[in-house]
């Protein structure tokens, strides 16, 4: 069994599309890749934000939803924001959680 051991901590983890990422506070969200945890492209502008929920959107890509900062969409790649007509509300009630529902809907909860 492997173990991995964070410089101080780790946030939250998230199995989407049969890969594990984990958010690392001050280095960001990690992927793991041949037995090892890698910083994903783009992945440092959450090492000082809070990612609560990352979700299965279409093959290879997953949407993001940090606490105060609204969403993105990570590509494989690259993470970009993600902007919808309710960005506002999200940065003011702050985005906790978020589920997959039937017919490919996304339902957020803030609290």
């Amino acid at each position: 069994m492997k173990v991995w051991r964070p410089k101080d901590r780790f946030h939250l983890a998230f199995a989407v599309q049969d890969t594990l990422f984990v958010r690392v506070p001050g280095a960001g969200l990690m992927k793991l890749e041949a037995d090892s945890l890698r910083l994903v492209g783009g992945g440092e502008m959450f090492a000082n934000r809070p990612l609560l929920t990352m979700l299965p959107l279409e093959p290879g890509k997953a949407l993001l939803g940090t606490l105060a900062h609204g969403l993105f969409v990570y590509d494989g790649r690259a993470i970009t924001p993600f902007p919808t007509t309710a960005e506002a509300f999200l940065r003011e009630q702050q985005l906790y959680h978020a589920a997959v529902l039937p017919e490919s809907f996304i339902a957020l909860a803030t609290l």
